[in-house]
């Protein structure tokens, strides 16, 4: 465990904007580390605004693009605070019963969509049924099939928090997690009057 490191409870203190903004600065930090470029993240505008589904997009620019938490150059992610079952992913994806536009556009495009739901911390047969409710949403799609599709619950944002450091040492600051017994570079001594230290 490094110094940085956040338990996976904390982050749900998480509000929507700070939840949002968390995964958003995981892609840049993700992006970055690959070759891209920070400006290869684009997040929404206001959290009220509709988005037609997407909160954050990635463009990688890299070459030689390889990641373990990005898995194609065209990523979109939707976030979401509350619990995601499979009814929910289904009204989130196809709301009156048609798959959204913009995920037809990521399959076109071969590119992944992902859902990331902070309450959610999933056992392997819940997972699995999150994301057979995402692959049965894109069925009826002529490209749905190239479409990479994964759910991201809070055990897979801690495991994609624990690459970043300078993103947990974000969330830490944001959430008033202090750490004990260490303090940045300063002034540590007493320096006499009159004397420039």
């Amino acid at each position: 465990m490094t110094i940085f490191e956040v338990q996976k409870h904390d982050l749900l203190r998480l509000n929507d904007g700070r939840l949002e903004e968390f995964v958003a600065r995981l892609c840049e930090a993700e992006a970055v580390a690959v070759g891209g470029k920070i400006g290869d993240v684009r997040r929404g505008g206001s959290g009220d605004a509709p988005d037609g589904g997407v909160d954050i997009r990635v463009a990688v620019s890299a070459d030689g693009f390889d990641s373990g938490f990005l898995p194609r150059r065209n990523t979109v992610f939707q976030v979401k605070k509350h619990a995601m079952p499979r009814g929910k992913i289904e009204k989130e994806m196809r709301p009156n019963d048609a798959l959204r536009p913009k995920i037809s556009e990521q399959a076109a495009n071969k590119g992944a969509y992902i859902i990331v739901s902070l309450k959610d911390d999933c056992a392997e047969p819940q997972l699995d049924n999150r994301r057979k409710a995402m692959r049965d949403s894109v069925s009826d799609d002529p490209n749905g099939g190239d479409l990479h599709l994964d759910f991201y619950d809070l055990s897979k944002l801690e495991q994609w928090l624990r690459q970043h450091p300078v993103v947990a040492h974000w969330v830490r600051d944001i959430l008033g997690i202090r750490l004990s017994g260490w303090r940045p570079y300063g002034t540590w001594s007493a320096v006499p009057a009159g004397h420039d230290d």
